[in-house]
């Protein structure tokens, strides 16, 4: 049986993959055949998604309780600063 935390990263890994990762690049080549407003707006729902996790849902009534470990926290962590960076120089790139 998967945590609630293991089947939420999964699902953000497959819908929009980390922008530093290549074993799952549908975003990605969406950038390379100039879909570049698509990959962003994905990217940004990553982003919120993994904000989420991180403060707000730890605090949610769940059974079982979602409880992030401190490998879990510096992951999203992790996560969050890689798409940020990815949205900052597809932004740089643009202007």
């Amino acid at each position: 049986m998967y945590s609630i935390m293991e089947l939420m990263l999964h699902a953000v890994y497959l819908l929009t993959p980390i922008p530093c990762c290549t074993s799952h690049p549908n975003l990605q080549v969406g950038e390379m055949f100039g879909k570049a407003a698509d990959a962003k707006t994905g990217y940004t729902r990553a982003v919120s998604m993994l904000r989420f996790l991180l403060i707000e849902a730890p605090s949610l009534a769940l059974n079982p309780p979602l409880i992030l470990t401190r490998s879990d926290r510096h992951r999203l962590r992790t996560y969050i600063e890689a798409l940020n960076t990815r949205l900052g120089q597809m932004h740089s790139q643009r202007h």
